[in-house]
């Protein structure tokens, strides 16, 4: 019964014009973006390559938030799954190579 009615009052909110939609997921995209490079660098185990990540998160979201119209962001999460499969088959040498042409 509480699934339903949360289902209902889901489909019967106001929903928010398509630019402010649009405008929160780029802002969402951002974050889980930048939050799964920090989360690799800090799982190198370097905290040199940690805190420049970080920094360099922190610039590039801003400057993608400011001038990115959103359809690059697709590909974003796609290079992310493929990195992380070959990571999980111990493909190194393939990752490593799927994350130079990702960063680039």
């Amino acid at each position: 019964m509480e699934a339903a009615l949360r289902h209902q009052t889901c489909r019967t909110a106001p929903r928010p014009p398509p630019r402010r939609q649009e405008a929160r997921r780029l802002r969402e995209a951002i974050r889980l973006s930048g939050g799964f490079h920090v989360l690799v660098a800090d799982l190198s185990g370097n905290p040199i390559l940690a805190s420049a990540v970080r920094l360099l998160v922190a610039r590039t979201s801003l400057v993608v938030a400011l001038f990115e119209n959103g359809s690059g962001l697709a590909c974003w999460h796609d290079d992310h799954a493929v990195f992380i499969d070959l990571v999980r088959r111990r493909r190194h040498r393939a990752a490593a190579a799927v994350m130079r042409h990702h960063l680039v």
